[in-house]
């Protein structure tokens, strides 16, 4: 798993859905779901938000934020400020 986590952190702008790295290890997309569930204690999606969350705040001022949410992989600005109020959320 030390693999795939390796390949996220990566390829985090490129990564779509589940079935790009489910795909890359040539896993079925069911098994890998419940794999990586397993593995990691969290869903692909949670990890993904997360490790892009991640990404975003470590790199503040290297580049303006819209670049870094785009860079990250998310497809718009509101859809960066949904997850990362649905991740505050979560940890309170």
């Amino acid at each position: 798993m030390v693999d795939i986590a390796k390949y996220i952190n990566d390829h985090l702008g490129e990564i779509t859905s589940i079935t790009d790295v489910s795909t890359h290890f040539h896993y079925n997309n069911s098994y890998f779901s419940r794999l990586f569930k397993k593995l990691f204690d969290c869903s692909f999606s949670q990890y993904l938000n997360r490790m892009r969350c991640d990404y975003i705040e470590s790199n503040r001022g290297t580049q303006s934020i819209t670049e870094l949410i785009y860079n990250a992989g998310y497809t718009s600005t509101c859809t960066y400020y949904r997850q990362k109020n649905k991740s505050n959320a979560n940890k309170k």
